[in-house]
């Protein structure tokens, strides 16, 4: 009885464990989606700013200034989006190790349950053995 209750608290930490690294490939996955959102408007900012680059060329008037604040900000977006691209790795790489701890955290509750059902086992051949002592003892 002591080995299954201590099976069990080992299942159940594992069970909980297991919670904490799927709340964690949640929360990596949000964050992950917030990266990817976030590169996409640099994107979208980035074609903006071509868009107004090119337009800046076809006018005569203030071709230089309006080029050189377009290239500023076609600077900053390329700045932006390395930057997004740097964070997505990070959270890539945050998520397979999320996901080997989740690995991890199963093949421990697998074999925590395989021991359970071994001291489940024993439990019921103890109960058996007691049945047919008992009855023996009540024939003699």
């Amino acid at each position: 009885m002591t080995e299954l209750k201590g099976v069990i608290q080992c299942s159940r930490k594992s069970m909980t464990e297991l919670k904490g690294v799927i709340q964690c490939s949640r929360k990596s996955m949000t964050e992950l989606k917030g990266v990817i959102q976030y590169s996409r408007r640099s994107m979208t900012e980035l074609k903006g700013a071509i868009h107004y680059s090119r337009r800046s060329m076809t006018e005569l008037k203030g071709v230089i200034q309006c080029s050189r604040r377009s290239m500023t900000e076609l600077k900053g977006v390329i700045h932006h989006s390395i930057r997004s691209m740097t964070e997505l790795k990070g959270v890539i790489q945050c998520s397979r190790i999320s996901m080997t701890e989740l690995k991890g955290v199963i093949q421990c509750s697998r074999r925590s349950m395989t021991e359970l059902k071994g001291v489940i086992q024993s439990t019921e051949e103890a109960r058996r053995s007691s049945k047919v002592l008992f009855s023996a003892v009540e024939e003699a």
